[in-house]
């Protein structure tokens, strides 16, 4: 194993990309117990957090209903663009536990956006996968095999509709 592939190991991102859905999650929570007053547009933004916060959990774990849904969670380079977005919105609370959230949280989008540029031969091909590491199609089913046999559990792709 090289050094790049231990520094970008997907375990340790994935680890990561949960640290910083929970930092999601929490800035949350700390602006409706801290901030909370009666500024409604805080209260959206809390919202967002937390169910942005949910949903970026979700997708570390490759749940299959989230990656084919927001398919560019299926690879790093989205990832990293939606946590460069939710790190930067925790950041502009201009708060001091906003500045620190977010930025482990922008944090782990650089490291996701370097591990995509650095690695893209070990990561794949960017497609969405499941947590098996098979293919995902847009529509939901996993890519057949070479032998032409699908995924067992799964449905076929040539199955007509």
């Amino acid at each position: 194993m090289t050094y790049k592939e231990k520094m970008f190991n997907p375990t340790l991102l994935r680890v990561l990309g949960v640290i910083a859905s929970l930092c999601l999650i929490v800035s949350g929570l700390l602006v409706f117990i801290v901030l909370g007053g009666l500024d409604p547009i805080r209260w959206v933004l809390a919202i967002y957090f937390i169910i942005f916060g949910f949903l970026f959990t979700l997708a570390e774990f490759n749940v299959k209903w989230i990656i084919t849904r927001i398919t560019f969670m299926g690879n790093r380079f989205g990832r990293a663009m939606a946590y460069l977005f939710g790190g930067v919105m925790v950041m502009s609370l201009n708060e001091l536990f906003g500045w620190f959230l977010g930025g482990f949280i922008v944090f782990v989008a650089i490291v996701n956006l370097i591990g995509y540029c650095c690695l893209r031969d070990i990561a794949g091909d960017g497609k969405p996968k499941d947590a098996n590491g098979n293919p995902i199609s847009s529509d939901g089913t996993n890519v057949p095999r070479a032998g032409g046999s699908s995924i067992a559990g799964t449905k076929s792709a040539s199955t007509s509709v």
